[in-house]
């Protein structure tokens, strides 16, 4: 009996439903595996750009110019620009001493780019800003922003700059939003007086002091959602006397840590880590991504002290959102939970990089179409017919002082790493007529062949069994399978609940597969 599994990315992984009762299009395991396009595939590595840094980057932020795009960097205390061949320090009045910059952690550094000037700021100096994005220009103390008040986020909404969690002559106000006078594109805020009725710049504080201090805030359809620990906000442009408006969007839910939400790659919806949950919403319906047990299995790995340091990294060109976090016992992101928002799948993967940014690379080389050998149909994942260099995930490594670009070749840091696939209690021995699974979880039976529809690879694969549901599983030695010389892999294995597995360290795609049964009577 040949049963034919397809639908590779239909469901992904699921942790809240035994492996015994799940669909067998289904896993039980995905690391450093991706659900895209129908298939479950191997993850890409990533490859080291932009030559040597100066610093240690914490936080970089792409600057468009006509001539092509910067990229301007900062450590804890510096500031830096990679002009496409050079690094430059642009630490402000040239850096040293009192110029030094004071973050304590990657996580202080936040920013935007406000009609082309890019904004930096931490919440402990006074925000920089980048007047002319070339290498011979330094940042500097943003022009006419109060010198004695700090803020911890800042952000742009339209012709406005937006502070959010003032702290003002050393006073906290967590509550507080001060947002700019208007500024015509390519200019700063003339004035942030809010006590001056000549001009735009006001002060308002979320009245909610129980849901917590504010936390973060990103951009959505034109308006500014801001997040507290455990409340949602919404500032939005009315003009007149007020200039803007607030409204509570979700009064319970919020957002675990600074930088822990992230915007669809189409704009129309944020992906948020809350405090007990990831939530995709449009700005005004919330819907969960996780299943019960995916949300106590995640929550119970997050380091109740280091959480703080997690961050929701999108993927644009995958359509993916990663949670980054650290596991119990680490103090920076370790893991990454990786979601597909088209398709729904959820895999994990290891991590160490503490931050991101999303721009234009150039000087990545790459295999072009023209340059590429064999048939069309047998190109894999590393193979590009159209090289886009736009919206690349660059990934931050202080540690090492690196910047790395995401799917980018098949190892990873250098090191080659493996793809796991694996689906636990396979509990189906046939389909009825009307396409429906038959399952049965008494029957022993023999597992005599599997046809892997796989590109790429070579790949290895087991099969193995569990004599009771969720029990023990004996795997069979695994078999290396190639699929530009094979068709199928034998076996002869028996039990009653069939375990298969795909792994490799080479870049390799699962479009389904067929395995072939025997019933052999009831355990």
């Amino acid at each position: 009996m040949d049963i034919e599994i397809n639908d590779m990315a239909v469901l992904g992984v699921i942790k809240d439903v035994p492996s015994h009762q799940l669909a067998p299009e289904a896993w039980t395991t995905a690391e450093n595996m991706r659900f895209q396009d129908g298939a479950a595939q191997k993850l890409l590595g990533d490859a080291q750009v932009f030559g040597t840094p100066s610093g240690a980057p914490h936080f970089a932020m792409p600057v468009r110019t006509p001539s092509g795009t910067m990229w301007p960097y900062v450590s804890l205390t510096k500031a830096f620009v990679w002009d496409g061949a050079t690094h430059t320090d642009i630490t402000r009045g040239g850096g040293g001493g009192a110029n030094d910059y004071t973050a304590a952690n990657t996580r202080d550094w936040n920013g935007t780019v406000f009609g082309g000037i890019a904004i930096f700021n931490n919440g402990a100096d006074l925000p920089q800003f980048w007047a002319t994005p070339v290498s011979g220009t330094d940042l500097a103390n943003l022009t006419n922003f109060p010198s004695t008040e700090r803020v911890k986020i800042m952000r742009s909404l339209g012709s406005y700059l937006v502070g959010l969690y003032v702290i003002d002559s050393g006073t906290h106000f967590g509550h507080m939003v001060h947002w700019s006078h208007k500024a015509a594109p390519g200019t700063i805020p003339s004035s942030w007086d809010h006590t001056n009725q000549a001009v735009d710049a006001g002060r308002s504080e979320l009245p909610d002091v129980d849901s917590g201090l504010i936390t973060d805030a990103l951009a959505l359809r034109g308006e500014l959602m801001i997040y507290k620990e455990s409340a949602t906000w919404k500032m939005r442009f009315i003009g007149g006397r007020f200039v803007f408006g607030f409204s509570s969007v979700f009064d319970t839910s919020g957002i675990l840590a600074p930088r822990c939400a992230a915007l669809t790659a189409d704009g129309t919806k944020h992906v948020v880590a809350t405090q007990d949950d990831i939530i995709s919403h449009n700005g005004n319906v919330a819907t969960s991504v996780l299943t019960k047990r995916w949300r106590k299995t995640l929550f119970s790995r997050i380091d109740p002290v280091s959480y703080v340091n997690s961050f929701m990294m999108p993927n644009p060109i995958a359509n993916e959102m990663w949670f980054c976090y650290p596991e119990n016992g680490q103090s920076n992101p370790s893991r990454a939970l990786i979601w597909n928002y088209k398709e729904g799948g959820i895999s994990e993967a290891p991590i160490t990089h503490r931050n991101f940014a999303i721009g234009d690379v150039t000087g990545v080389s790459a295999v072009t179409f023209d340059a590429d050998v064999g048939t069309y149909d047998s190109l894999g994942p590393l193979d590009v017919y159209d090289n886009i260099q736009r919206r690349k995930v660059i990934i931050l490594d202080p540690t090492n002082s690196r910047f790395y670009q995401l799917d980018s070749g098949s190892s990873r840091h250098g090191s080659e790493f493996s793809g796991v696939l694996q689906r636990l209690g396979l509990s189906v021995i046939g389909q009825k007529r009307d396409g429906g699974w038959i399952v049965d979880l008494q029957k022993k039976r023999l597992v005599t062949r599997i046809w892997p529809k796989v590109r790429g690879g070579p790949v290895d694969i087991r099969v193995g069994f569990q004599e009771v549901p969720d029990g023990t599983v004996t795997w069979q030695a695994s078999k290396t399978f190639d699929p530009a010389t094979q068709r199928f892999l034998d076996f002869t294995v028996s039990g009653v609940l069939p375990a298969v597995e795909f792994s490799s360290i080479n870049v390799f795609t699962v479009d389904g597969y067929k395995i072939s049964v025997v019933p052999l009577g009831d355990h």
